[in-house]
C-alpha cells in the first residue's frame, strides 16, 4: 500500500502522521499511524566544554603539585617523615575517624600558633624567605613554593604564569605596529589606532577605581581614527571595542578583530577573554585558523593585556608601585584588616535589623553575588 509520512520535527518532540491515497490516516496494528515523540532538548557543547576545560585544569594543577612533591619528598623525610601525610588530611576535621595523629597539621608540635600568629598569610611568609637572610624550615620552604606551584604566583587572577610580561606597556611603539598589521590585514579600508593622547589612554587603562566597562567606553572614542564613511566607521569601531577590551580583560570577540566571517556556532569559540584559567587553549585553538600578521596581533594585545594586569596587581593605590607581589599582597591584607576594624566598631552602633543587613552586604563583598565580585564602590552603594 502507497502512503505518505508527515514529520514535525521540534527541538524537543517529532511528530509524526501516514495517509493513504484518499488522504485518510492509515492504521496498523488497529492503530492508526498517527502521534508524538517527546525527548530531551539537545544540549550545546558548551557546558561539556566548560567542564572538560576544568578537569584539565585540575589535572595539570595535580600533576604540578606531585611534581613538587617527588622532589621534596626525601628531603622532608629527613626533617618530618609525617609532614606530607599530615598535610593530606589537614581537610579533614578533628573527628574525622580517617584523621590520626596530632591536630596540628603543620608542624606536629604547638609551633603551628606561633606560625600563624608571624605569618597571617602564606605572602607574608614569601617575603620573608625572599628578603630575611638565614636558613629557614624545609617545611616553610616547602610552603611558600607549593603556593606559587598550585595557584602559578596568585590565587587572584586563573592568568597562566605564562601571559605575565614585565616592562612598559609601550603604547606608541604597540599601537604603531598594531596599524601597519591592521593595513596588512585590510588593505582597502585599513582601521588605524590614534597615536595621539597616549598618556592619557594609559592613565585611563591603569585606574583601577573604575569599573573596566566605564574605561573601556571612555578610551573608545579616544583610541581609533574615525571615517567619514558611515559602514567603515562602524566596522572600525567594533574593531576599536573589542580590542580595548582585550587589553582590559574582558570578553573579546576576535573574529570581529580579525574580520573574519563565521557562523554563529563557531563564533562562540572565538569570543573568550585573556584573563580566562584556559586562555592557553583556546588561543591554540585560535592560532589554527589564523595566519602570521593576526598571531602577532594576538599577541601584542596579550602582551598589553598581561602588562595593564600586573601593573594593577603591584599598584599601591597611590600612584607608586610595590616590588613584588607579596608586597602588594601584604598591603590588601592589612589595608582590609583596618577597614574591618572600622566595619566592626560602626557595626556595634547599629540596632540589630541594621546590624544584620551590613553582616549580608559584608559577605556579598567578600564573596559576590551569585559567584560575581562586586567593587567596593558597590559595596558603598548597597549600603
Amino acid at each position: 500500500m502507497e502512503y505518505d509520512a508527515g514529520l514535525d520535527i521540534g527541538s524537543n518532540s517529532v511528530g509524526f502522521a501516514a495517509l493513504d491515497e484518499n488522504a485518510h490516516l492509515v492504521r496498523t496494528k488497529s492503530s492508526e499511524v498517527i502521534g508524538v515523540r517527546l525527548f530531551g532538548t539537545a544540549a550545546k557543547a558548551e557546558e561539556r566544554r566548560s567542564f572538560r576545560t576544568t578537569r584539565r585544569r585540575l589535572k595539570r594543577r595535580k600533576w604540578r603539585l606531585g611534581l613538587l612533591n617527588e622532589i621534596f619528598s626525601p628531603h622532608l623525610a629527613e626533617v618530618d617523615e609525617n609532614f606530607l601525610p599530615r598535610l593530606r588530611q589537614s581537610n579533614l576535621v578533628s573527628s574525622d575517624p580517617l584523621k590520626s595523629g596530632t591536630k596540628s597539621y603543620l608542624f606536629g608540635t604547638n609551633d603551628d600558633h606561633q606560625f600563624r600568629i608571624d605569618n597571617p598569610t602564606i605572602y607574608h611568609l614569601r617575603k620573608k624567605l625572599m628578603e630575611e637572610k638565614h636558613q629557614f624550615d624545609l617545611r616553610e620552604v616547602y610552603l611558600a613554593i607549593h603556593h606559587i606551584v598550585k595557584y602559578r604566583g596568585n590565587f587572584l587572577y586563573g592568568t597562566p604564569v605564562s601571559q605575565f610580561k614585565t616592562g612598559e606597556l609601550d603604547l606608541q611603539g604597540n599601537f604603531r605596529r598594531l596599524n601597519g598589521l591592521f593595513k596588512q590585514l585590510m588593505p582597502e579600508t585599513p582601521f588605524k589606532l590614534n597615536l595621539t593622547h597616549l598618556e592619557k589612554v594609559e592613565s585611563i587603562l591603569h585606574d583601577d577605581s573604575r569599573q573596566k566597562s566605564d574605561r573601556q567606553r571612555e578610551l573608545l572614542k579616544m583610541v581609533y581614527a574615525q571615517s567619514e564613511d558611515k559602514v567603515e566607521n562602524n566596522i572600525n569601531k567594533e574593531i576599536a571595542t573589542n580590542l580595548l577590551k582585550a587589553i582590559l580583560g574582558l570578553k573579546v570577540k576576535f573574529d570581529v578583530i580579525f574580520q573574519v566571517k563565521l557562523d554563529k556556532d563557531t563564533s562562540k569559540d572565538w569570543s573568550f577573554s585573556l584573563a580566562d584559567a584556559d586562555v592557553e587553549d583556546k588561543q591554540n585553538m585560535l592560532f589554527e585558523s589564523l595566519d602570521s600578521n593576526q598571531v602577532e596581533i594576538f599577541n601584542i594585545l596579550s602582551s598589553l593585556y598581561s602588562s595593564c594586569l600586573l601593573t594593577s596587581i603591584l599598584s599601591d593605590g597611590n600612584g607608586g608601585t610595590f616590588e613584588t607581589v607579596s608586597d602588594s599582597m601584604i598591603h590588601r591584607y592589612e589595608s582590609h584588616k583596618e577597614h574591618l576594624e572600622l566595619l566592626k566598631t560602626f557595626e556595634k552602633q547599629l540596632n540589630e535589623k541594621d546590624a544584620h543587613k551590613l553582616k549580608n552586604l559584608y559577605d556579598e563583598y567578600i564573596d559576590g553575588v551569585k559567584g560575581k565580585k562586586i567593587i567596593s564602590r558597590g559595596f558603598r552603594k548597597s549600603s
